[in-house]
């Protein structure tokens, strides 16, 4: 989504390196990854058995599957480190033969993107992510406009590949049957050949007949019959040829024993404009021919006498039932440097306008031109009756059935089976399920049923994001993220959350204080259901019956209520075992303790002792108990036997002498029937150790002797103890991982063997083991002393957390990609202020789909989703900026607005001669006496303007939260025990308004008792006389040559940053009442938006998708340098998205012990300031943070990353070489900020992989060990902790 404009590529002045004094070094990560997806397919990837679907998200792949309820769950989510152009899938051919049998029948996945190649990948299951079989190169990195490398055409037996350039040229390729490395290609020819292309003749031209901008294409098959490699492949292309009023569709025919392209047949008809051609599945010869307002089938049988053989008009098509609003659907291209870009954007755009980043767009209301299909999908595996559901720009779908009669090929069109929003993108999945992808919206899974298409679940998407927000979340340590998302009608605010989302059952008063340990114990080993839950404190021990609400049932149980328990659980059907220091306790639980206890009026119970001896660990089996002892370390195994009607004994069976003392025992209970899997085991050191074992009905015991945060992944083909042998086996270690920044707790949330883990750390993580490598994932909660699982009739996935002396029951929602509640805003969000006062959103506003005003001020309340409050503007006027000012002990919401509906700069970058207002509004809070709808006035900025009157309905939810939404429930507007008191009313006031001769686009605070606002391109000092907001007094002006996009502030410096000289820095004089130009940028930069971190250093984004770190030291000292270019590039970024919202946030992750208990190696740092770490959100949806690194940690970091870039295993899948796509748009040789994501790969390797990967050239002057155990210590504090995403936005 990077804006690509000529006019900003060039540089003002020759590159130069960064002096020592101005060096910044950061680190980048993706904490939330893009969320748009702009291209979506089906396939069989991960085995030829496998149902997948594939989200491409341009600089990212997401495979994902549609379970059998219709959720969407992802598999991987993969960077590519390119910018995706277009994907296609290559199905397997029988006739193929492929080199390793673990691809035997699997799709390939085809791409093409900015690296200039043509890439095949294939799904590593082992790996849990894809790898390049082979790159075939096309042109050079970029977007170049006549050569191939835009879009993509796959023949449906998989023999054949068609590559588009933008315009006048295409490639084709045959696949060889060996399927072997590079030689996957067999043939290639580029059609027109370069010779021919180049010629200026017009019978050379006309020969061609393929000058202009390629819309659609795709094989035509011909004969089902024939083999697929022994035919000459027929393409058909839409073609738009320069001045050309209507598209031409062409079937060119590619003679491979010739080795020659030639069109064939040419087809145009007087009529609508055709944008796209699509063939029938299964159906030789037969391809539909989309125009606007109208469908053709072609018959293309005879390739050299194309017909058309059935048609019928969009524009009459049958009304949907339910009518609802939509916008127009938004062609989106790749970006491109070059003189024809216009050309080619004005063809592709002729069926859509609309410009997200454009904020005075107009309101375009209901589209009056012809109906069009924009997108549309094939049933799956349909081999009898071919089946399309199509959707036109209405909303509307239909669905399409191809049928032979006795007059040839016909089709037959539904009734509408649903009225929505325009999907860019459309897929029909097994099951009956369709993916409807929204492009600025959230996307849906739609079921087909009895002829009608049914609302199932939603796929989240928050592209794009305008801005963001911060705020404290009730009763917990944790902040979250306001997001303003969308586009009008889907504009929404959301609030993100890190990690898998709980919902929050219930909570008890905090009255649990020095929990121990706490456990889940059933009543019979074949039940479903957990009956009891054991809390162990310091020196006492409780039992609650198991259920949404808990009761004390100790004494009915028989556990010892007066110690501290160490382990517990079921030994045999109805026998409890309670493990304390000093004994052993089997119990047999009464009635009143549970249903199936023993029918007497109080539990019986048998007790065991070591000898002079205590326990200091102990673990339950079935049928079997172990317990060690420390000071002497011994292992004891003891069973319990049967002497009479509830009368039992404890007995040693063995014991065993340990040279060490235990630190964790486990038992896993095996699964009976399958295949081997993992368990897992933890170390004092917070280590994990698994190896998969044997099918066996005997339980294995995994012990582990004498820290931090790591976790280890431990092979063996045998058991560590046995009920048999004695001795351990040899463990092979496979993978170490850190997580967090505190030792690591871990809990398996069930007693067999392939369970997954929650890992307590500094917060709780989910834990899955896999063949060679464990994956993790943040749970959104706070941090907890202890969890355990809890399996009930009302709670059947439940999870008991205690945290701050409280019982939590949880149950995780896997059902949603991402973690968030929406706020439906009726408009397109802009920019969104947290109001610490009342706790309240402020949000503004754009495009408004209710009533007359096209822009307002709204009050959200983020725990309900109410529209508390609003201030609309008049007609015709657009709210553009928004800041909260403080001015003595009061605070005002100053606004900046346009009363302007065209573009707000001309193309040369200077502003448009436009007039804004500025507006100041007082929120005061006021008690409602009258629940109903309250009325409020804007009163106007002139005696000669009208009021404008409106109603808002306090209280109104325009979205009912769902039940994995933040809250408590659907029907409670409170969030753990916090209502909203419906009488308390924050609402806007109008206390001064003025016309400004410009568009006012930014507003920020300046010291405590000024503030900056900018008109067109002069932006002012401003304030509030006698501290009164009646009045804005200005007190200085200073003038840039193009239009002010964004103000900011550190204490005195002023940052600005306008469309085309970048950042300027200013100061004020306030005796003088004069700015003063201090420095600014030496490149030419077209700013999105720009922070200071302090002084002399700020963060700038651009509209071409990079960041930079800008520098300017000793400024005072600097007065032989040019004010007009003296600020150095520090270090710079490449993220192929554009970044609209820089924000500061606080990020630790250091403890005091981290330098004892590294004992001194590896690089130090000291970086942990309040406000050290950047977020940026792009509009592709994605979340991104940088935190600064030291020299030594960024040297260290930056060798791996180089050796990651170009080893086979984590190298760019796309063929894209890393450094120059992380280096672009940005001066050769200028400094980079290290690729978190790249780096993040390394924690993904086997310790033997991560050797290899360390010890490849070019060698290091320390071993690979050193450098593994360093890169060990320092790379996962500073990447891994980042998926958090619990880092706190600075206001």
């Amino acid at each position: 989504m990077a804006v690509s404009e000529e006019e900003c590529s060039s540089i003002k002045s020759a590159p130069s390196s960064s002096s020592s004094s101005s060096s910044r070094y950061y680190l980048s990560k993706s904490v939330l990854r893009p969320s748009a997806v702009l291209q979506v397919l089906y396939a069989h990837l991960r085995s030829p058995s496998s149902n997948d679907v594939v989200f491409g998200k341009e600089t990212s792949i997401e495979l994902v599957v549609i379970d059998e309820d219709g959720n969407v769950q992802t598999v991987c989510d993969q960077p590519v480190f390119g910018i995706i152009k277009d994907l296609a899938v290559l199905p397997w051919n029988d006739k193929f033969r492929a080199r390793r049998p673990q691809t035997q029948g699997k799709d390939l996945l085809v791409a093409l993107s900015d690296s200039g190649k043509l890439s095949l990948l294939t799904f590593c299951i082992e790996m849990n992510r894809f790898f390049p079989i082979t790159h075939v190169q096309l042109s050079n990195p970029g977007n170049i406009r006549d050569l191939p490398g835009r879009m993509l055409a796959v023949d449906s037996s998989g023999c054949f590949i068609a590559v588009s350039a933008y315009e006048d040229r295409l490639a084709l390729f045959s696949l060889s049957t060996s399927m072997i490395g590079s030689d996957i290609i067999d043939e290639r020819i580029i059609y027109p050949p370069e010779s021919e292309g180049s010629a200026s003749t017009s019978r050379t031209m006309q020969k061609s007949s393929i000058s202009g901008t390629i819309w659609s294409m795709c094989f035509i098959s011909l004969d089902s019959r024939q083999p697929s490699k022994e035919h000459n492949p027929v393409l058909a292309i839409i073609l738009n040829k320069r001045g050309a009023l209507l598209n031409e569709l062409l079937l060119l025919e590619w003679n491979v024993k010739a080795h020659t392209i030639s069109v064939i047949s040419q087809y145009v008809e007087a009529g609508p404009l055709a944008h796209n051609v699509v063939e029938v599945p299964n159906s030789p010869g037969l391809a539909f021919l989309f125009r606007a307002g109208d469908v053709l089938l072609m018959d293309f049988r005879d390739p050299h006498n194309p017909l058309c053989v059935s048609r019928t008009c969009l524009n009459i098509l049958s009304n949907a039932v339910e009518e609802q609003t939509y916008v127009d659907d938004s062609c989106k291209l790749q970006d491109f440097d070059d003189e024809g870009f216009s050309v080619v954007a004005c063809a592709l755009l002729q069926l859509s306008d609309y410009d997200p980043m454009c904020i005075d767009r107009d309101n375009g209301g209901t589209n009056s031109g012809p109906k069009y299909i924009c997108s549309w999908s094939w049933e799956p595996e349909n081999y009898e009756v071919p089946r399309m559901i199509f959707s036109v720009d209405t909303g509307e779908f239909f669905m399409i059935e191809v049928f032979l009669d006795s007059d040839g090929p016909k089709f037959s069109l539904s009734e509408c089976l649903y009225k929505g929003v325009p999907c860019k993108e459309l897929l029909w999945v097994k099951g009956g399920y369709l993916a409807s992808i929204v492009e600025m919206g959230d996307s849906m899974v739609l079921k087909l049923k009895d002829g009608r298409l049914f609302f199932t679940n939603l796929i989240q998407n928050i592209a794009p994001i305008f801005d963001v927000a911060s705020g404290d979340y009730h009763e917990e340590k944790n902040d979250q993220m306001y997001a303003c998302c969308g586009v009008t009608p889907e504009g929404s605010l959301r609030i993100i959350r890190s990690g898998i989302n709980v919902e929050k059952l219930h909570r008890t008063p905090s009255t649990y204080e020095g929990v121990a340990g706490t456990w889940t114990v059933r009543m019979k080993i074949s039940d479903s259901f957990h009956s009891f839950l054991v809390l162990s404190f310091l020196g006492e021990t409780r039992i609650l019956s198991v259920g949404l609400s808990f009761t004390d049932v100790t004494d009915s149980v028989g556990f010892e209520p007066n110690v501290c328990t160490l382990a517990c659980g079921l030994v045999s059907d109805g026998l409890l075992v309670q493990i304390y220091q000093s004994t052993v306790k089997l119990c047999l639980p009464t009635k009143d303790g549970h249903s199936e206890g023993i029918p007497l009026s109080s539990p019986i119970s048998t007790s065991w002792s070591p000898e002079n001896l205590n326990i200091s660990l102990g673990a339950v089996g079935h049928n079997f108990i172990v317990v060690s002892t420390s000071n002497p370390c011994f292992l004891f195994i003891l069973g319990v036997r049967m002497l009479s009607a509830y009368q039992y004994e404890i007995y040693e069976m063995q014991h065993l002498e340990l040279q060490n003392e235990l630190s964790c025992i486990s038992i896993p209970r095996p699964k009976y029937g399958k295949k081997q899997s993992n368990s897992s085991i933890s170390e004092n050191n917070s280590s994990i150790a698994s190896w998969p074992t044997e099918p066996s009905h005997s339980s294995s015991i995994n012990v582990v002797d004498t820290a931090l945060s790591s976790i280890n992944l431990v092979n063996s083909m045998t058991m560590a103890f046995n009920m048999r042998k004695n001795l351990p086996s040899v463990l092979q270690l496979i993978a170490i991982r850190r997580i967090g920044i505190t030792p690591v707790f871990l809990v398996p949330l069930d007693d067999t063997l392939d369970a997954d883990i929650i890992a307590l750390s500094d917060r709780p993580w989910l834990l899955h083991s896999a063949r060679h490598s464990i994956s993790y994932t943040s749970i959104s909660f706070q941090p907890s002393s202890h969890v355990t699982p809890v399996c009930s009739i009302d709670c059947p996935k439940g999870i008991l957390f205690v945290a701050e002396n409280s019982l939590h029951l949880v149950e995780m929602v896997y059902s949603k990609r991402l973690n968030m509640k929406k706020i439906n805003l009726m408009g397109t969000p802009r920019k969104v202020l947290y109001h610490k006062e009342s706790r309240m959103l402020l949000v503004m506003r754009t495009e408004l789909s209710i009533g007359a005003c096209l822009s307002d001020i709204c009050c959200v309340d983020p725990l309900s989703g109410s529209v508390i409050s609003s201030f609309r503007l008049e007609l015709g006027e657009t709210a553009t900026s928004m800041e909260l000012i403080r001015f003595g002990s009061e605070q005002v919401l100053v606004v900046g607005t346009s009363l302007y509906s065209g573009p707000p700069v001309i193309p040369s970058g200077e502003a448009e001669s436009a007039k804004g207002r500025l507006l100041v509004l007082c929120i005061d809070h006021v008690q409602n006496s009258d629940s109903g709808s309250m009325t409020f006035c804007s009163k106007a900025g002139s005696s000669s303007q009208k009021t404008s009157p409106f109603n808002e309905i306090v209280g109104h939810v325009p979205e009912q939260l769902s039940s994995s939404s933040l809250g408590s429930s659907p029907d409670d507007n409170s969030s753990d025990g916090i209502k909203l008191d419906e009488n308390e009313i924050w609402q806007f006031r109008l206390v001064s308004a003025a016309t400004w001769p410009g568009i006012v686009h930014a507003i920020c605070p300046y010291l405590d008792r000024y503030f900056l606002a900018s008109a067109g391109n002069a932006f002012y000092v401003c304030g509030f006389p006698n501290d009164t907001p009646q009045k804005v007094r200005k007190y200085a002006v200073a003038r840039t040559r193009f239009a002010i996009r964004s103000l900011t502030t550190y204490f005195s410096r002023i940052a600005v940053g306008d469309n085309r000289d970048g950042i300027l820095f200013f100061s004020y004089h306030e005796e003088a009442r004069k700015l003063e130009q201090l420095c600014g940028d030496r490149s030419i930069r077209l700013v999105a938006d720009c922070i200071l971190m302090d002084d002399n250093t700020a963060i700038v984004s651009d509209r071409k998708g990079g960041i930079a770190v800008l520098c300017s030291d000793h400024l005072e000292a600097s007065s032989n340098a040019s004010p007009e270019c003296n600020l150095k590039l520090s270090c710079a970024y490449f993220m192929a998205e554009v970044a609209m919202s820089i924000q500061k946030g606080s990020y630790s992750y250091r403890l005091p012990a981290d330098d004892v208990l590294s004992g001194g190696i590896g690089p130090k740092t000291n970086v942990d300031s309040p406000q050290n770490t950047i977020i940026v959100s792009t509009l592709l949806g994605s979340i991104m943070i940088f935190i600064p690194l030291s020299r030594e940690e960024y040297e260290l970091l930056e060798a791996v990353q180089a050796r990651l870039a170009v080893h086979h295993l984590t190298a760019p899948i796309l063929g894209n070489d890393h450094n120059e796509f992380r280096s672009r748009e940005n001066p050769v040789g200028a400094p980079k900020i290290l690729d978190g994501d790249m780096l993040t790969q390394f924690l993904e390797l086997t310790n033997m992989q991560q050797n290899n990967i360390l010890s490849s050239e070019p060698p290091d002057v320390c071993s690979s060990n050193q450098l593994l155990f360093a890169v060990n210590g320092c790379l996962p504090r500073r990447v891994l902790s980042m998926n958090r995403l619990m880092v706190t936005v600075v206001e």
